[in-house]
């Protein structure tokens, strides 16, 4: 019983002195798994909830006037022209 009382124990210290795994899912350091398996990068994520807000600038996709996106914008008669 002593036998298997100290396997137990040194099984157990054993497993303790094992780091914790990375569970990255192989994609590496600084990376975790997206919804298909791709690698994406860890860190803040700016979403919009919501419709998009007219005279701001979307990234990735430009200024939004309540129609179509535009890359460029300038002021016209105290408002916003865009072209």
């Amino acid at each position: 019983m002593k036998k298997l009382l100290a396997a137990a124990i040194a099984a157990g210290v054993a497993l303790a002195a094992i780091g914790p795994a990375e569970a990255a899912g192989g994609c590496g350091r600084g990376f975790h798994p997206g919804p298909r398996g791709m690698c994406r990068p860890n860190g803040p994520v700016y979403a919009h909830r919501g419709p998009p807000r007219v005279g701001y600038y979307h990234r990735g996709r430009g200024y939004w006037d309540g129609r179509r996106y535009y890359q460029h914008r300038y002021r016209y008669n105290n408002g916003w022209r865009y072209r």
